[in-house]
């Protein structure tokens, strides 16, 4: 049993029977629509607790910065349970800029209608204003999570108090890519690195016309070298790879049975190895490829197939960068673009959880939480925490859809057991346990 340490507990306890979600977004707001859709949770049994002012700030945030003007997946891909959610938005604001067409960026581009960034942030506002789910948020930093044995139920220890609830969801996101150490020897001369995904990344403080160093060559990294062209700058990618272009980040098999039905009847050590495998790292879409390759053409794009391996900081607007190739280049400014850690996500949060609880985990040290995504009872993981389960899409919109279908399916299936377990009276003859 855990005992609880009291200088997590605040100035009060507060009882939200029924669900808490940690994380407000893209696999948090989906999940909870769902819950209220599936009349699993009420709005009065359910919380989303996330350290941002609203919800799917981050997601907003993050896309905006690298420059995004439409998304990876396809149409049917959103936060809605209707699967033509997003053409029927379109359909009933046809005449509205944000829908239809906004700044020459088309609604919908192929291949297979992959919806503009402005009209799918439109659809999901709809969504979170048509389930009134910011009043379901609390703009809150969670420290720890507790079990009570002797009550069953969860303890969830954050910057302003304490919730109890019966079920917990772990649906955080990942972090930047941690930065190199030649990034960290540039910083203690002066110079600003910063990730373009990081929190107080801004791009003010490169002079106007300057040489600017981007890292990395998938998506974000193109994204951001196209954002930062059109801003004026030249730009410089340096990428381990050639620039590579795929329509999507893995096969769209891994969606359904072509892929999933070998998948599962593998050994997570197998799922870890087919994850890598399927996942179409540092490759960008078709459209970037040819914008980065007409950038190239025009002279406003350089692309060094080499890493960073050492620079010289002559003043914090200027430096002399060396790559693994015996190259070198002048520049005034760097942004990481490496994506996001492939590393478990959750920090000291989830790592507690797994040493307090002795929670079950692959070799690779992600959580085999089953089929039903309960990691313990009444815990569930959902996105990357679930990608032993759900395959390589598990942190994508089309993940957040299948992890919220399969948790409610679970407490269904339970409620069902709980409810054959009681007589015709109503009343239980055995106590349920998972």
């Amino acid at each position: 049993m855990l005992h609880l340490n009291h200088q997590y507990l605040g100035s009060h306890v507060r009882n939200c029977p029924g669900w808490t979600i940690i994380g407000g977004g893209i696999h948090g707001v989906l999940l909870a629509r769902h819950l209220l859709d599936t009349q699993v949770a009420t709005p009065e049994t359910l919380r989303i607790l996330d350290p941002n002012p609203r919800l799917l700030h981050n997601w907003k945030r993050m896309t905006a910065r690298i420059g995004m003007t439409h998304l990876r997946s396809p149409m049917v891909h959103h936060l809605d349970g209707d699967p033509f959610s997003l053409r029927n938005f379109v359909n009933r604001f046809k005449n509205c800029d944000v829908a239809m067409q906004q700044n020459d960026v088309k609604p919908f581009i192929e291949p297979n209608n992959r919806p503009s960034l402005a009209l799918f942030n439109a659809h999901c506002d709809e969504i979170v204003h048509e389930y009134d789910l910011q009043s379901l948020h609390e703009q809150t930093s969670v420290c720890k999570v507790a079990h009570r044995q002797e009550n069953a139920d969860w303890w969830v220890h954050h910057t302003h108090g304490t919730l109890t609830a019966d079920n917990v969801v772990l649906a955080m996101g990942r972090a930047p890519a941690l930065k190199p150490n030649w990034a960290e020897h540039a910083e203690l001369h002066g110079v600003m690195v910063d990730h373009v995904l990081g929190e107080y990344t801004n791009t003010d403080h490169f002079q106007s016309g300057s040489t600017l160093l981007v890292t990395g060559g998938g998506l974000t990294a193109g994204q951001t070298a196209l954002m930062l062209i059109d801003r004026g700058f030249k730009v410089i990618m340096a990428s381990r790879h050639s620039i590579r272009s795929e329509a999507y980040d893995s096969d769209p098999g891994w969606m359904g049975p072509k892929y999933l039905n070998r998948f599962w009847r593998s050994s997570y050590g197998v799922r870890r190895s087919m994850i890598r495998k399927a996942r179409n790292r540092g490759t960008v879409t078709p459209e970037i490829f040819l914008q980065l390759r007409a950038a190239q053409t025009i002279g406003k794009l350089s692309i060094v197939r080499a890493s960073v391996s050492a620079m010289d900081v002559v003043t914090p607007e200027l430096m002399i960068v060396r790559f693994s190739d015996g190259s070198q280049q002048v520049i005034g400014g760097i942004l990481l673009a490496t994506g996001l850690e492939t590393t478990r996500p959750g920090g000291n949060l989830v790592d507690d959880l797994i040493r307090e609880l002795t929670l079950p985990l692959g070799r690779c040290g992600f959580p085999t939480p089953g089929a039903t995504l309960e990691w313990a009872p009444g815990l569930y993981v959902s996105g990357a925490l679930a990608e032993l389960e759900l395959g390589p899409t598990a942190p994508n919109i089309s993940g957040a859809r299948m992890a919220a279908e399969r948790i409610v399916l679970h407490e269904r299936q339970k409620a069902m057991r709980l409810k054959q377990e009681c007589d015709p009276s109503g009343q239980v003859r055995t106590a349920y346990a998972v």
